[in-house]
Protein backbone atom coordinates (compact mmCIF):
# COMPACT_ATOMS: atom_id res chain seq x y z
CA UNK A 1 0.00 0.00 0.00
CA UNK A 2 1.42 3.43 -0.98
CA UNK A 3 2.31 5.67 2.15
CA UNK A 4 0.15 8.47 0.63
CA UNK A 5 -2.99 5.40 1.67
CA UNK A 6 -0.96 4.64 4.86
CA UNK A 7 -0.88 8.43 5.71
CA UNK A 8 -4.76 8.75 4.98
CA UNK A 9 -6.09 6.07 6.54
CA UNK A 10 -3.76 6.69 9.88
CA UNK A 11 -5.53 10.26 9.46
CA UNK A 12 -8.86 9.11 8.60
CA UNK A 13 -8.59 7.00 11.93
CA UNK A 14 -7.11 9.71 14.50
CA UNK A 15 -9.56 12.07 13.55
CA UNK A 16 -12.27 9.62 13.83
CA UNK A 17 -11.13 8.75 17.63
CA UNK A 18 -10.98 12.72 18.34
CA UNK A 19 -14.72 12.53 17.36
CA UNK A 20 -15.25 9.76 19.69
CA UNK A 21 -13.61 11.11 22.43
CA UNK A 22 -15.07 14.42 22.16
CA UNK A 23 -18.48 12.97 21.91
CA UNK A 24 -18.13 10.78 24.92
CA UNK A 25 -16.39 13.59 27.43
CA UNK A 26 -19.43 15.75 26.30
CA UNK A 27 -21.95 13.05 28.09
CA UNK A 28 -19.99 11.40 30.81
CA UNK A 29 -18.18 12.67 34.02
CA UNK A 30 -14.94 12.22 36.07
CA UNK A 31 -15.20 10.02 39.02
CA UNK A 32 -14.52 12.67 41.08
CA UNK A 33 -17.02 14.80 39.75
CA UNK A 34 -19.77 12.39 39.95
CA UNK A 35 -18.27 11.02 43.73
CA UNK A 36 -18.89 15.01 44.45
CA UNK A 37 -22.21 14.88 42.84
CA UNK A 38 -23.46 11.94 44.31
CA UNK A 39 -21.84 12.96 47.81
CA UNK A 40 -24.16 16.23 47.25
CA UNK A 41 -27.27 14.86 46.64
CA UNK A 42 -27.16 12.16 49.67
CA UNK A 43 -27.06 15.54 51.65
CA UNK A 44 -30.02 16.99 50.29
CA UNK A 45 -31.63 13.54 50.97
CA UNK A 46 -31.13 12.93 54.24
CA UNK A 47 -31.84 16.88 54.94
CA UNK A 48 -35.51 16.77 53.20
CA UNK A 49 -34.02 18.59 49.13
CA UNK A 50 -35.24 15.05 47.97
CA UNK A 51 -37.04 16.65 45.11
CA UNK A 52 -33.66 18.39 43.99
CA UNK A 53 -31.97 15.57 44.44
CA UNK A 54 -33.90 13.59 42.40
CA UNK A 55 -34.18 15.69 39.49
CA UNK A 56 -30.34 16.18 39.48
CA UNK A 57 -30.12 12.08 39.99
CA UNK A 58 -33.01 11.63 37.18
CA UNK A 59 -31.06 13.85 35.00
CA UNK A 60 -27.77 11.96 35.40
CA UNK A 61 -29.05 8.34 35.53
CA UNK A 62 -30.27 9.12 31.61
CA UNK A 63 -26.93 10.55 31.12
CA UNK A 64 -25.17 7.75 32.68
CA UNK A 65 -27.53 4.48 32.31
CA UNK A 66 -25.19 1.97 33.33
CA UNK A 67 -23.52 3.80 36.60
CA UNK A 68 -24.21 1.66 39.50
CA UNK A 69 -23.69 4.25 42.20
CA UNK A 70 -25.75 6.99 40.53
CA UNK A 71 -28.67 4.12 39.95
CA UNK A 72 -28.56 3.40 43.65
CA UNK A 73 -28.09 6.83 44.70
CA UNK A 74 -31.19 7.85 42.78
CA UNK A 75 -32.73 4.44 43.93
CA UNK A 76 -32.07 5.84 47.56
CA UNK A 77 -33.83 9.20 46.91
CA UNK A 78 -36.91 7.42 45.21
CA UNK A 79 -37.02 5.03 48.49
CA UNK A 80 -36.87 7.60 50.89
CA UNK A 81 -39.80 9.74 49.17
CA UNK A 82 -41.92 6.69 49.45
CA UNK A 83 -41.87 5.39 45.87
CA UNK A 84 -40.70 1.89 46.56
CA UNK A 85 -41.58 0.37 43.34
CA UNK A 86 -39.68 2.34 40.86
CA UNK A 87 -36.68 2.32 43.41
CA UNK A 88 -36.96 -1.47 43.12
CA UNK A 89 -36.41 -0.91 39.57
CA UNK A 90 -33.51 0.73 40.02
CA UNK A 91 -31.78 -1.09 42.86
CA UNK A 92 -32.39 -3.67 40.14
CA UNK A 93 -30.83 -2.32 37.55
CA UNK A 94 -28.06 -1.53 39.55
CA UNK A 95 -27.69 -5.10 40.24
CA UNK A 96 -27.61 -5.80 36.87
CA UNK A 97 -24.90 -4.21 36.13
CA UNK A 98 -22.70 -5.08 39.70
CA UNK A 99 -24.28 -8.08 41.09
CA UNK A 100 -22.26 -7.44 44.09
CA UNK A 101 -22.82 -3.80 44.46
CA UNK A 102 -22.58 -3.25 48.38
CA UNK A 103 -24.59 0.07 48.76
CA UNK A 104 -27.90 -1.86 46.15
CA UNK A 105 -27.65 -4.63 47.41
CA UNK A 106 -27.61 -3.04 51.06
CA UNK A 107 -30.67 -0.42 50.35
CA UNK A 108 -32.69 -2.94 48.81
CA UNK A 109 -32.73 -4.92 51.78
CA UNK A 110 -33.62 -1.90 53.68
CA UNK A 111 -36.68 -1.58 50.69
CA UNK A 112 -37.74 -5.15 51.66
CA UNK A 113 -37.85 -4.39 55.58
CA UNK A 114 -39.66 -1.15 54.99
CA UNK A 115 -42.23 -3.29 52.62
CA UNK A 116 -42.92 -6.01 55.00
CA UNK A 117 -40.66 -7.88 52.97
CA UNK A 118 -38.06 -9.40 55.50
CA UNK A 119 -38.19 -13.07 54.24
CA UNK A 120 -36.65 -11.45 51.14
CA UNK A 121 -34.29 -8.76 52.97
CA UNK A 122 -32.33 -12.29 54.53
CA UNK A 123 -31.87 -13.47 51.24
CA UNK A 124 -30.12 -10.07 50.32
CA UNK A 125 -28.34 -10.42 53.56
CA UNK A 126 -26.77 -13.50 52.63
CA UNK A 127 -25.90 -12.23 49.31
CA UNK A 128 -24.21 -9.45 51.16
CA UNK A 129 -21.79 -11.84 53.18
CA UNK A 130 -20.87 -13.44 50.10
CA UNK A 131 -19.75 -10.17 48.78
CA UNK A 132 -18.20 -8.92 52.05
CA UNK A 133 -15.51 -11.12 52.23
CA UNK A 134 -14.40 -9.81 55.43
CA UNK A 135 -17.25 -8.39 56.65
CA UNK A 136 -18.51 -5.17 55.83
CA UNK A 137 -20.85 -1.83 57.11
CA UNK A 138 -23.61 -2.78 54.66
CA UNK A 139 -23.48 -6.11 55.58
CA UNK A 140 -24.15 -5.09 59.49
CA UNK A 141 -26.74 -2.14 58.57
CA UNK A 142 -28.94 -4.54 56.74
CA UNK A 143 -28.48 -7.11 59.41
CA UNK A 144 -29.08 -4.63 62.30
CA UNK A 145 -32.64 -3.80 60.53
CA UNK A 146 -33.60 -6.87 60.39
CA UNK A 147 -33.46 -7.25 64.13
CA UNK A 148 -35.06 -4.56 64.67
CA UNK A 149 -36.99 -3.39 61.99
CA UNK A 150 -35.95 0.01 61.98
CA UNK A 151 -33.46 1.25 59.03
CA UNK A 152 -32.01 4.18 61.17
CA UNK A 153 -30.30 6.54 59.03
CA UNK A 154 -30.89 5.03 55.58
Amino acid sequence: MPIILHRFVFGFLFVIGLVVVNANSSVAMGPDERDSDLVTWMEWINTGRIDEALVNLEQKAGMLPNDPEILTVYAYGLRKSGDFDKAEILYGQALDVDDDHLGALNYLGHLYVETGRVDEAKQILVRLDDACFFGCKEEDELEAMIETGSSGKY
